[in-house]
C-alpha cells in the first residue's frame, strides 16, 4: 500500500508492500511508521502542520492535506475497480469556502475529477492553535482516484468553494506498491460491491464518515 500526505511545504509519503499484513509509513522528514491511518492522525496533522505555521510567525488562509492509500494487493486492486482511496483534509478560516467544490487531477491540458464517495466535517475551538493559525472549519473527504492516473506524472488540486481554486495538493506521480505496477497499466475492472468500503474502514480506522 503507498501512502502520501502534503500540506503546503510539508511532505509524507508511505508505502505498503502487498505480501504485509502492516502499512509501512514512508514519512519524508519524520521517519518510519507502521500503522493505518486513524481519525486522531488525520488531526494530529493539521496541528502539526499549525504548530509550523505557528513557528514561522505566519498565517495561513488555508490548508489542505493529503492522504494516498493503494490497495495492499493484487485481489483489492481488482477488487475496488483499479481505484485508490484519496482523503483530503482542509482547514480554512471561511467556512464559505467549505465543502470543497472538487478535488481532481491535472494531467497534460486536461483535468480529471475524483469522485467524492464519503466526508466529515469538524470545527477546531476557537483558542486553539490550528483555529488561530491555519483555520477552525475542517473538512475530511474521501475520494476515488484512477491508478493508472495516479501513477503517472500530473498534479493533485483542489478548488474551494469560494475563493481559491487550483489549489496543488501534490504532484503525481505516487507509484504503486511492485506488486501492483503490472496492474496499473491494465483494462479497469468494474467495482465489486463492498470492496471499497472494507479498504476504508482497514485503512482509517475509527474515522467516522458520512456516505455521499
Amino acid at each position: 500500500m503507498n501512502r502520501t500526505i502534503i500540506g503546503l511545504a510539508v511532505a509524507l509519503a508511505t508505502a505498503m508492500p502487498a505480501f504485509a499484513q502492516t502499512i509501512d509509513h514512508r514519512m519524508a522528514s519524520d521517519g518510519v511508521i507502521t500503522q493505518p491511518t486513524t481519525a486522531d492522525d488525520l488531526t494530529v496533522r493539521l496541528q502539526d502542520l499549525a504548530r509550523r505555521t505557528d513557528a514561522a510567525h505566519e498565517t495561513a488562509a488555508r490548508v489542505a492535506l493529503i492522504d494516498v492509500a493503494w490497495p495492499r494487493d493484487a485481489a483489492e486492486f481488482r477488487a475496488v475497480g483499479g481505484s485508490v482511496i484519496v482523503v483530503v483534509s482542509a482547514a480554512t478560516h471561511d467556512p464559505a469556502e467549505l465543502p470543497l467544490a472538487r478535488v481532481y487531477l491535472r494531467i497534460g491540458g486536461r483535468e480529471v475529477a475524483l469522485r467524492r464517495i464519503a466526508s466529515r466535517s469538524s470545527v477546531a475551538e476557537p483558542e486553539s492553535l490550528v483555529a488561530r493559525t491555519v483555520g477552525a472549519y475542517r473538512e475530511d473527504d474521501v475520494y476515488l482516484a484512477p491508478g493508472r492516473l495516479m501513477a503517472g506524472q500530473g498534479t493533485v488540486q483542489v478548488d474551494f468553494k469560494v475563493n481559491r481554486t487550483g489549489f496543488d495538493l501534490s504532484a503525481l506521480p505516487m507509484p504503486p506498491p511492485p506488486a501492483l505496477k503490472a496492474l496499473v497499466a491494465g483494462r479497469t475492472p468494474p467495482v465489486e460491491g463492498g470492496a471499497v468500503a472494507a479498504m476504508l474502514i482497514r485503512e482509517y480506522p475509527g474515522v467516522r464518515w458520512t456516505p455521499d
